[in-house]
């Protein structure tokens, strides 16, 4: 069998499908006529939907989403096959996504194309040619299958604020995964690739959590490449004397370049410390390289509780001390969120901003001279009253003192 590149592939198929009289809409969608369309213009006659349904056949757009597409493989499917045209594509992967509004308003223009003709034709009836350029009924999967269209504004109801409005190759974050009470799933970071590809980057722990989560709650198609790379942070306010500076405005990143001689995946200007910097992607052998790299250059190598003290001087907080799935972005302050759009965990949101809540969290500061950490779960008093509890606790090296953060009940919050 034949084997050309996609876009040769695709070109040959959209021609297939103009010879057999369908209309192409975009990048993968298609209208053709169907023969109840005439029917009804012509001699007045209706399909079974009219019967049954109440369809008017001649308002009813016959329509393809995906034309080449399908998970299926039906065997009385007039969809063109491999086997059909000796040419081999990927039959389930859709290579790119219109926008859903833009095929909605391209199918409606070609269906009134197609019933031009008709206007002013011996025994069509003006009133009924009228209505038809005006279509409310679509018949959709004429070729190819609807289910494999990916939308981004599908990923866009899953996160409190979304990824479809972002520019390819910028990040958005921090944001969040709620449950159906606004409690967090996980806070990440996304990455806007292209059209309809996403990355993201997650709390470890909740890894598979996360990907068990999205597939159950959208159609989305998720990679893990957890173990196909490494992921590096080069964080300091003095960062730039040792590394290059990248022609990278925050939260921005590049793809597959090199970083100081070693090929990396992703290199962004992102962080969770606070400070300037930049975050590597790169598979294992490649960050081993890099570290060895800059070592060299004088970096130091630092681990999580340097990485734990200064999230806590930025209050950053750390998914299951800080927050978990029964606190809220509102609880915790934490304000990632969009108010004005509906997402899950969206409508606990606005209860909460509309009634209050009961806690929230605070940064915490100890005396000067006062060595000792609290620890998670600690009480925090007034008096000997009981106000709330500490969730983090670290020594800073920036105030040479002892910082934290907790929750407090919200009447104590006015009076602290």
């Amino acid at each position: 069998m034949e084997v050309r590149a996609e876009e040769d592939v695709y070109r040959l198929l959209d021609q297939r499908l103009i010879k057999q009289g369908y209309h192409l809409v975009g990048r993968h969608s298609s209208v053709k006529k169907c023969y109840w369309n005439h029917a009804a213009l012509v001699e007045g006659r209706f399909c079974y939907k009219g019967k049954f349904y109440g369809i008017e056949s001649h308002r009813c757009i016959q329509l393809s989403v995906t034309n080449h597409w399908c998970w299926n493989a039906c065997l009385h499917c007039w969809r063109l096959r491999p086997q059909d045209v000796g040419i081999q594509w990927n039959e389930t992967r859709m290579p790119f996504a219109d926008d859903p509004r833009s095929i909605v308003e391209g199918a409606i223009r070609e269906y009134r194309r197609i019933i031009s003709g008709y206007k002013g034709r011996p025994g069509v009836d003006p009133k009924m040619y009228q209505e038809a350029t005006n279509p409310k009924h679509v018949a959709i999967s004429l070729t190819g299958e609807a289910t494999l269209y990916r939308d981004p504004r599908e990923f866009d109801y899953l996160t409190t604020k979304g990824i479809s409005r972002f520019k390819e190759n910028e990040m958005t974050g921090p944001q969040a995964f709620l449950n159906d009470r606004g409690g967090f799933i996980d806070d990440f970071m996304g990455y806007r690739v292209s059209e309809r590809e996403f990355l993201i980057v997650t709390n470890a722990i909740n890894r598979e959590k996360i990907i068990s989560w999205i597939r159950r709650n959208s159609s989305l198609s998720v990679e893990d490449l957890t173990f196909k790379y490494v992921m590096l942070a080069i964080q300091g306010r003095e960062v730039w004397k040792f590394v290059p500076k990248p022609e990278l405005d925050p939260l921005r990143f590049v793809m597959n370049v090199n970083f100081l001689g070693v090929n990396v995946f992703l290199l962004s200007r992102s962080g969770w410390t606070g400070e300037d910097g930049v975050e590597i992607w790169a598979d294992p052998s490649s960050a081993e390289a890099l570290v060895k790299k800059l070592i060299e250059l004088g970096v130091k190598p630092a681990g999580l509780i340097t990485r734990d003290s200064i999230r806590q001087e930025m209050g950053f907080v750390l998914y299951g001390e800080d927050i978990d799935e029964n606190v809220t972005p509102i609880e915790a302050r934490y304000w990632i969120f969009d108010s004005d759009r509906d997402y899950i965990g969206s409508g606990a949101l606005k209860e909460q901003l509309r009634a209050g809540v009961k806690r929230l969290r605070v940064g915490l500061k100890a005396k000067k001279g006062e060595t000792k950490l609290p620890r998670h779960g600690q009480g925090l008093y007034v008096g000997d009253t009981k106000i709330g509890e500490v969730t983090s606790s670290t020594h800073s090296p920036y105030l040479n003192r002892v910082i934290g953060m907790g929750y407090v009940t919200s009447h104590s919050f006015t009076n602290i």
